[in-house]
């Protein structure tokens, strides 16, 4: 959810759009990375509290009602739901369900479907004002709509319910958003004490303190694969330590410890932080970034991730044969093995283009090559790109003046124009188009909540 409202408007040198992405409110307990090329923030998602499992009359009810949503019978569905909760107010999973369809397909528009549910959860909590499961669950489910409210139900059930972790959890994204760095990682201490064998909440707690006490952080992020060395938790914890740190030998150093601990094939951050090493492997060390993806080949099943470590096989493998014959004296024969490469992995990209490149200019293409690092600068200034147009520009003799200027001329020929808005300014002094600022810089700062 992003607010469209128009908050800042800076005059500058090039349009920057800052769009912040929300953290999505807790549900089910799960990791599951957004995507290999950038994973997703750590500390989003939660767990459920756990017990033995709803009774049998309710969760006859909960499957009556998964088979009326999956024929679309949503009324019949939500109505299902409800009943499950009342045989078993505790049914976390009944709780999921209902609020989560009430949301899509609900009757009225998502005001009225939000208040349906608050004052659904407002009759249960009257009538079980000592289960805490009620205000943590329409506190979750008010998160982006109104944190204010979503904080006073958190609080609740925390009251009702001090060892309550999840709305503790709650809490702690609701002050993480506020900015209030202390405050989240207290809660999440107190989510981790009510639940100290649950690595999720382990995990979270030691990501949040990195802002609050970094050497408490790193302790405790590396006690999660010690102490979970099986959970995708503690391979979700190596991940992270490899994002974060700051020079590429460490950053190296914990990856490489996620893939020996933490199989790629069978856990899903261990896959992604099996990538991010590839990729600096492939920049800046090629046999190893051959023998790794030789390895991922043979590690993985055939559905799933194989196909495209089969595609970084076939690239590395045809680097490696370019790279032989640039060696010995025959850039034509090299450019030649490099136009059989059919696929060029995005993350390989750099090191794709810097071979061959360097072919091109041993064969004599100096313009051409030129006009090909110069497009691609111009419309992603990666710095080994840039790095590699200035080889190029003193090798033609061009001053950093023409290739500015050349750079200058190739972004406006190839600019779109942006779509123009209209919107209202955040100090209500009435509205401003993007077309007002034509020419200038403007940042559009998209905030959430409102």
């Amino acid at each position: 959810m992003i607010a469209a409202r128009l908050s800042r408007i800076v005059i500058g040198q090039i349009l920057l759009v800052s769009l912040v992405a929300t953290v999505p409110g807790p549900s089910h307990a799960q990791v599951k990375p957004a995507s290999t090329s950038a994973p997703p923030k750590a500390g989003t998602g939660t767990a459920v509290p756990t017990r033995s499992g709803p009774g049998r009359a309710a969760a006859a009810q909960f499957k009556k009602a998964e088979a009326a949503y999956k024929l679309k019978q949503y009324k019949a569905a939500i109505a299902g739901f409800v009943r499950a909760i009342e045989l078993d107010p505790d049914y976390a999973e009944a709780h999921a369900r209902l609020t989560s369809i009430v949301q899509e397909h609900g009757e009225g528009d998502e005001a009225a479907r939000l208040s349906w549910l608050e004052k659904q959860y407002e009759s249960w909590a009257a009538k079980h004002p000592d289960r805490a499961i009620f205000p943590a669950t329409i506190g979750r489910t008010l998160y982006y709509a109104d944190p204010a409210k979503a904080e006073r139900y958190s609080r609740r059930a925390v009251e009702i319910d001090p060892a309550y972790s999840t709305a503790w959890h709650q809490l702690s994204l609701l002050a993480d958003i506020r900015g209030e760095n202390r405050e989240a990682a207290e809660h999440l201490r107190r989510a981790h004490e009510a639940k100290p064998d649950d690595p999720a909440f382990l995990f979270y707690y030691a990501r949040a303190l990195a802002k609050v006490d970094p050497d408490a952080s790193l302790e405790m992020q590396l006690s999660v694969p010690e102490r979970f060395p099986t959970d995708e938790r503690g391979a979700q914890a190596l991940y992270w330590l490899g994002v974060d740190a700051s020079s590429r030998d460490e950053k190296v150093a914990y990856l490489e410890r996620l893939r020996r601990q933490y199989a790629p094939a069978k856990f899903r951050w261990a896959e992604n932080g099996t990538e991010s090493l590839y990729e600096m492997y492939s920049l800046d060390d090629p046999s190893k970034a051959l023998a790794l993806a030789r390895e991922m080949v043979k590690a993985l099943p055939a559905k799933g991730a194989r196909p495209k470590w089969e595609t970084r096989l076939a690239l590395e493998e045809a680097l490696a044969e370019a790279r032989t014959l640039l060696a010995g004296g025959r850039p034509k024969d090299a450019l030649a093995r490099l136009k059989r490469v059919k696929t060029v992995p995005r993350e390989a990209q750099t090191p794709f283009l810097l071979v061959k490149w360097e072919a091109a200019i041993a064969a004599g293409d100096l313009q051409p090559t030129y006009d090909d690092i110069l497009s691609k600068v111009a419309r992603e200034p990666k710095p080994r790109w840039v790095e590699a147009l200035g080889r190029m520009a003193r090798a033609l003799r061009k001053t950093d003046t023409q290739v500015s200027a050349e750079l200058a001329a190739l972004r406006e020929k190839n600019a779109t124009p942006a779509a123009d808005f209209t919107l209202e300014r955040s100090d209500g002094s009435g509205t401003a188009s993007l077309a007002d600022y034509r020419g200038k810089v403007v940042l559009l700062n998209f905030w959430f909540p409102t």
